[in-house]
């Protein structure tokens, strides 16, 4: 029996009784009464199995095709941008050049109380956040019925914690770096890693505890004071071979890290950092991430929702580059000290989502 409907067929005791009689009765459905003689002519029956039939069938998927045309409506999203920086510009650029529909930007360069009032009244089915500061204040949202993705912050659990994020990290693993400079140099590489936040020695510790895995010693090198950066990192160069530099309130300036970059090439010592600016100013390697390619990654987060399925934290997608100009300077200075596999190991990168 179809949903909704049911047949009730009542004979009379005395054929020609009572004469043929088909109302419709209001109920949850509709209730087709039939009175009429007890023997009913086989044809008659076959219509009206047929007539039941054809209205379960439009019953049965009348509702199905108008909910998936429902579906089939574009979903309203909305992209939230810290600030007009490069990087997430690009990374705006990257979502919306994979996206076949268009997205409402709000930027927090403008009030963002205002930004805020929007997204709660416009009722979104999926709000982007580029940056911590459009991260934060999109979280503070509440609406159970909307999606939120996090792109282009660091440590994005942490930030968010005790929520549930979902988007892409700006924090390459500290293990994949290790695996690709391991894979670049010889064994027994000695790798001096200089912090000063309290949840990079987490971090360091880790490296610590990997660093058999990879042939190499990981030496950590903790900054109590900023200022004082150049004279700790003085007592080590005679103990390490490379300068591993992760993302810390010690490199907050540019001057810091160039200078940096030339004390360590003055001692022969190789420096790896974490952006493209670290190879301009003389790094010898650097972990590149693709802020562009983070926006396309979060385009496919955006299908991945949209389509029904889960969704968590991924690493960021990066490139490792090589200095080829610094590298023939460290050998003339350190030649036995710090070496390389033969090969283009530079080529190594990560594509995120993993």
């Amino acid at each position: 029996m179809c949903p909704g409907f049911a047949l009730n067929l009542h004979t009379a005791p005395v054929l020609g009784a009572a004469p043929l009689d088909m109302k419709a009765q209001p109920s949850s459905g509709c209730i087709f009464t039939v009175n009429g003689p007890a023997r009913w002519d086989r044809g008659i029956q076959g219509c009206l199995h047929l007539l039941l039939f054809f209205i379960c069938l439009a019953t049965t998927f009348i509702p199905t095709i108008a909910h998936g045309a429902e579906r089939g409506k574009e979903p309203r999203i909305a992209v939230v941008v810290s600030s007009q920086i490069r990087p997430y510009i690009l990374a705006l650029d990257g979502l919306r050049s994979k996206l076949d529909y268009p997205v409402t930007v709000y930027y927090m360069t403008t009030n963002p109380e205002i930004v805020k009032r929007g997204l709660e009244q416009r009722n979104f089915d999926l709000i982007v956040a580029i940056g911590p500061n459009a991260a934060r204040l999109v979280w503070e949202i509440h609406s159970p019925h909307t999606s939120k993705i996090a792109l282009m912050v660091l440590d994005l659990k942490n930030f968010l914690r005790p929520l549930t994020p979902c988007g892409i990290d700006l924090r390459i693993p500290l293990v994949q770096e290790l695996q690709a400079i391991s894979a670049r140099f010889k064994n027994n590489q000695r790798i001096g890693i200089p912090f000063s936040q309290p949840e990079n020695r987490l971090l360091v510790d880790q490296a610590i505890g990997a660093a058999d895995e990879f042939n190499i010693r990981v030496l950590p090198i903790p900054i109590e004071n900023v200022h004082d950066v150049f004279l700790d990192l003085a007592r080590m160069y005679n103990q390490i071979d490379i300068l591993l530099c992760i993302p810390d309130r010690i490199f907050i300036s540019e001057a810091i890290v160039t200078h940096l970059i030339k004390e360590c090439l003055l001692h022969g010592v190789a420096v790896v950092g974490y952006n493209h600016f670290f190879i301009e100013s003389g790094a010898l390697m650097a972990f590149t991430i693709d802020y562009k390619l983070v926006g396309t990654k979060g385009a496919e987060l955006i299908r991945q929702i949209m389509a029904g399925k889960s969704c968590r934290v991924y690493t960021p997608p990066f490139k490792l580059e090589w200095n080829e100009r610094v590298w023939n300077t460290l050998k003339r200075i350190r030649s036995e000290a710090i070496t390389t596999h033969p090969g283009p190991s530079d080529k190594l990168s990560g594509n995120g989502l993993e």
